[in-house]
């Protein structure tokens, strides 16, 4: 019955980010706040453009984020035939091109 249900405490919370080069500066505040704030055990995983990975691994690694969090970087590439697709329209700016944003349309062939 209801009252026989125990939920655990240590589930994992895993956490799903994209981000291509000219993102990564605003990664890092969000992983210092949940270094800082979370309760639970936690995985990180960073979906970032295969042309980005090296450089993103090689930031996290010079501030301590890789040995301090359970971080998992999953490479990404665009499909030649897709760049075309890869718009968010914006008022101000027009057209904004962004992996990271297409990128999360592949999240359930990428998990």
């Amino acid at each position: 019955g209801p009252g026989n249900y125990i939920c655990s405490l240590e589930s994992i919370v895993h956490v799903v980010l994209s981000a291509d080069s000219t993102q990564f500066p605003a990664i890092f505040p969000l992983l210092y706040s949940l270094k800082q704030h979370h309760t639970k055990p936690l995985i990180i995983h960073i979906v970032a453009n295969k042309k980005d990975s090296q450089e993103l691994q090689i930031q996290l690694e010079c501030r301590g984020l890789m040995t301090s969090m359970k971080i998992e970087i999953v490479e990404f590439e665009v499909p030649a035939n897709f760049t075309q697709l890869i718009y968010v329209w914006d008022k101000k700016f027009k057209y904004l091109s962004s992996t990271a944003n297409f990128a999360r349309f592949f999240f359930d062939q990428l998990f």
